[in-house]
């Protein structure tokens, strides 16, 4: 008896420990860190790292779209100025207060002129912004004021730029106190729902804890002991692999070859992204007959399951809130006329194609390549390129045929449009339509969110008439998470918020 008692003893011990030890979510990221600093970043979008890490004046929610984070409130005082009020609460992962002239030094280090960083365009609707950039003009003459007794910071706009606030959730402008080398990354002082715990350089682990400082985690989340752990792949295809040996708890694109076997289960979330996806051409070397004639070629319903796209590839496809129609689509050209083979005889070239988008990628690519050789006698290379190189040859040498991604930085259709403007780096074929710049240019002034969709629906008509490209169709990312795991928040920008997540079952050991 006394012996059945020492056991029982012994097993609730255990049983406590278990229930109490520290659970960790493994997350992979695909790029070797060497710099802690947001600063650096092209796009806040997948960055989920940086975004559980670092705190901004606003975040992003799906049912209530801007909403505070550091900030209190932020506000339109006038329609050029846009004011944010300091939340007393907000402190650094060091337990000290965030003041307005953390966010002020941020500021003036991200803009300075010297300093190289990519998204500095975030800021440029800012008065003096771009000249302080460019070391034309002093620190005191940027529209951007700060008040330490109000803890207000107010920003004065060259002109009304309605989507303003949307740079006030990106990584990029979030204040910083500290960036210590990658080797002593424990020592960074944060401002989001985590810090860091440890890095271990030879495996280039990274450990999260909860930041018991952030003022936002709610009294149950504050307690939790969890941790992130960021596991380092050399490839996105050790995602499934190491998933199915539960040696990570997500896999942050799952491949469409895999949905048959993963769809039905509790694992399988498909999140709706604002992305503007795209088959490009390179409009020197193709003409608008062409290029009709590449896309009414292919059978698209067999594209559109290759593609795993909701909507069918060529129509563009937003939420109703940013356009008038449910959707805008080429029509659909069925022509029992055998193509003059004379049409593409001298159209030569490559369909290129960034390795990021793994074995997904490289189907899409082989189909089309088959599609256009049976149908119009056309052939094409097929090169898929590590997405650095694959960035780097779309600026210096665009490819005849390409697809490419843009992450939407706000809810809005001005969004993708803005990619056509005459000085955005993704207007690859340097297209300047004066009509369309018209309607950029009255998009960013209108605040009628039914002028606005209007707007944006005769934009997209503009790009439809000329076939600057063909869509690729709405576009979902499919995950795989760890169904223990609860309390995770993506929203379709691509970020995802882990400030609640939870366990709600214990795995087996």
């Amino acid at each position: 008896m006394q012996n059945l008692h020492y056991i029982i003893i012994i097993f609730l011990f255990f049983s406590i420990t278990k229930l109490n030890a520290v659970t960790s979510f493994k997350i992979p990221y695909y790029q070797q860190f060497f710099d802690l600093n947001p600063q650096v970043l092209k796009s806040s979008s997948g960055q989920y790292f940086y975004q559980n890490l670092y705190a901004n004046l606003l975040r992003y929610n799906n049912q209530r779209g801007l909403i505070p984070d550091l900030a209190e409130k932020c506000f339109w005082k006038e329609k050029k100025t846009y004011s944010c009020l300091l939340d007393p609460k907000a402190k650094w992962s060091d337990g000290s207060p965030i003041s307005v002239d953390d966010f002020k030094k941020s500021y003036i280090e991200f803009l300075k002129k010297n300093n190289n960083y990519p998204r500095k365009d975030f800021l440029f609707p800012i008065i003096n912004a771009q000249n302080f950039s460019e070391g034309k003009v002093s620190w005191e003459k940027v529209g951007i004021k700060t008040n330490a007794k109000k803890n207000t910071i107010d920003f004065f706009l060259n002109q009304e730029t309605v989507d303003f606030p949307y740079a006030l959730i990106q990584a990029m402008t979030v204040p910083i106190k500290n960036l210590p080398s990658i080797n002593k990354a424990k020592e960074l002082i944060s401002s989001g729902a985590y810090r860091i715990k440890s890095f271990s350089f030879s495996d280039q682990k990274i450990v999260f804890e909860i930041n018991p400082f952030y003022h936002r985690l709610s009294t149950q989340a504050s307690k939790r002991d969890i941790e992130i752990e960021w596991i380092y792949l050399t490839e996105d295809s050790l995602q499934l692999p190491l998933y199915e040996k539960k040696e990570l708890d997500i896999v942050r694109r799952l491949p469409t070859s895999a949905f048959k076997d993963w769809k039905n289960k509790k694992d399988f979330i498909l999140q709706e992204i604002l992305r503007f996806d795209y088959f490009g051409f390179n409009l020197s070397q193709t003409t608008k007959y062409q290029r009709e004639l590449l896309f009414s070629s292919l059978p698209l319903d067999e594209l559109k399951s290759i593609l795993s796209s909701r909507g069918r590839p060529g129509c563009f496809q937003f939420d109703q809130e940013l356009i008038i129609e449910k959707e805008l689509c080429y029509p659909i050209i069925s022509s029992t006329q055998p193509t003059s083979k004379t049409i593409f005889i001298d159209l030569k070239g490559d369909l290129t194609l960034s390795q990021a988008g793994g074995e997904d990628h490289q189907k899409v690519a082989e189909w089309l390549q088959n599609q256009w050789q049976k149908k119009l006698n056309f052939s094409i290379n097929i090169k898929i390129l590590e997405n650095k190189i694959f960035m780097q040859n779309l600026k210096q040498h665009l490819p005849l045929i390409y697809r490419k991604g843009v992450p939407m930085e706000t809810a809005s259709c001005l969004a993708a449009l803005k990619i056509f403007e005459v000085d955005s780096p993704e207007n690859l074929n340097h297209i300047d339509n004066k009509d369309l710049n018209q309607i950029i240019k009255k998009l960013k002034k209108e605040i009628s969110e039914e002028k606005k969709r209007k707007l944006c629906s005769e934009g997209l008509k503009i790009i439809m008439k000329e076939f600057y490209l063909v869509p690729t169709g709405k576009f979902d990312l499919a995950y795989l998470i760890n169904p223990n795991f609860v309390g995770y928040e993506f929203n379709k920008l691509n970020y995802l918020s882990l400030r609640d997540l939870e366990i709600i079952k214990i795995k087996n050991p």
